[in-house]
């Protein structure tokens, strides 16, 4: 067994901890890997990759990102290196779940802490 592996009885045991659970500022999305999610995974990469928080973890037939505070996904930006037509909701097929809030703006995905409307405007598209 892995460090990363845990039983059900370990699991159950943190879970019912008095640790209690800890806040971040961490935003994760998750994205089943295909040809066009091999680009955006790159573009991610170009856009985001200066940043030290931010981690493209490769799970075999997935990809977990994680990064600070947020991240957009520009289809506009990602369709010309696709090379075929490439919209925000074929993206979010490939998107298997999120930690944090998750939004579509015109043809951005937009995945953020912020709490859109209290914290911040809501994005136009």
């Amino acid at each position: 067994m892995t460090p990363d592996e845990t039983t059900a009885a370990e699991f159950k045991t943190k879970m019912w901890s008095d640790q209690g659970v800890k806040e971040t500022r961490r935003v994760v999305v998750v994205l089943m890997k295909c040809d066009e999610i091999e680009v955006v995974v790159d573009w991610l990469q170009e856009q985001y990759g200066e940043d030290a928080g931010f981690v493209v973890d490769d799970r075999g037939p997935f990809y977990r990102i994680d990064c600070e505070e947020g991240l957009e996904v520009d289809c506009d930006e990602v369709e010309p290196l696709i090379g075929h037509p490439y919209n925000v909701f074929d993206f979010l097929v490939s998107v298997s779940t999120t930690i944090g809030r998750a939004m579509t703006v015109g043809n951005k995905f937009i995945l953020t802490t912020s709490l859109l409307g209290l914290e911040e405007d809501v994005p136009r598209g």
